[in-house]
């Protein structure tokens, strides 16, 4: 899989007012009724898109952690705080998956898809679904992107809950790759996505094909791999660096989007190896290599 351009939005906190005002610097379209998670899949995605030839038939393959925050918190209060129904606005904008339908509306695709949530290995398993696609020809051109809230409303949870909450370096995030089959004109190639049932099979793989990476070749960590087990995976990869993109977007906003999409927008040369886990010691292993 080639990717032909990237894009990473990152953003303090902002309200539905800001995030319209944002969304107009990238398109004309006027979208009615949405809400503040299908803005930054919007905006992202947008923003991927620029200047970007976008078939059709492009799919869609949106990645979240949390999904649509906002509306659900609205729904959960309406239900067991006021203890009436839901407004059927809150309502319908809780499934997070009418954020991505709203992008191929924005965008006019026709091709796939999908809206996938994973504990902690979203958007890898988002990649998995998209190379399974093209490695059956189904799709040739897809946008991928990972997107989350920074949180519900301060002020709103503060008021209800009496608790207060500490928003310091949250941030909205929206981050997405074009990505084609074809190499002509691309900016880097997803080059190997595996998943290991544990540490030891992953460390295994690495040993014996680490050397056969393309130098430089850097080494990236998700935010739940801890510093003692790091050791270990940079001895057996022996990377030429390390690309600490979590040191530099803030450990509650980091996402392997993010990473992944700084290293190709920064246009470094050589391969970024990006080692992810879940909360159940499921790694998956990423490979990246810049055009």
């Amino acid at each position: 899989m080639f990717i032909h351009n990237a894009s990473a939005f990152l953003s303090a906190p902002l309200d539905v007012k800001a995030l319209k005002e944002e969304l107009k610097r990238h398109t004309d379209i006027y979208f009615r009724r949405v809400n503040k998670f299908v803005l930054l899949a919007l905006i992202g995605a947008h923003r991927c898109a620029r200047d970007q030839r976008i078939r059709p038939e492009t799919a869609v393959y949106l990645a979240t952690e949390h999904g649509n925050l906002g509306d659900t918190e609205s729904v959960l209060f309406q239900i067991y705080r006021q203890h009436c129904l839901p407004m059927p606005y809150n309502f319908i904008n809780t499934m997070a998956n009418t954020a991505s339908f709203y992008v191929a509306q924005g965008l006019n695709l026709n091709g796939r898809n999908l809206s996938v949530s994973s504990q902690n290995l979203s958007f890898e398993r988002a990649l998995e679904l998209l190379k399974a696609d093209m490695d059956l020809g189904a799709v040739q051109s897809a946008l991928a992107g990972s997107v989350d809230e920074a949180t519900a409303s301060e002020s709103r949870f503060q008021e209800k809950s009496g608790l207060a909450m500490d928003l310091v370096n949250q941030v909205d995030r929206s981050c997405w790759l074009h990505l084609k089959c074809e190499r002509e004109g691309a900016l880097g190639e997803v080059k190997t996505i595996r998943s290991f049932r544990g540490k030891r099979d992953g460390l295994n793989w690495l040993k014996a094909n680490g050397r056969e990476f393309i130098r430089p070749a850097v080494l990236s960590f998700g935010i739940a791999v801890g510093p003692e087990e790091r050791e270990a995976w940079k001895k057996a990869v022996r990377p030429d660096g390390e690309f600490d993109y979590v040191r530099e977007c803030g450990s509650l906003n980091a996402t392997t989007a993010c990473g992944v999409a700084t290293f190709i927008g920064r246009r470094q040369a050589g391969h970024l190896i990006h080692v992810n886990k879940n909360f159940q010691d499921r790694y998956v292993i990423l490979q990246v290599q810049c055009c």
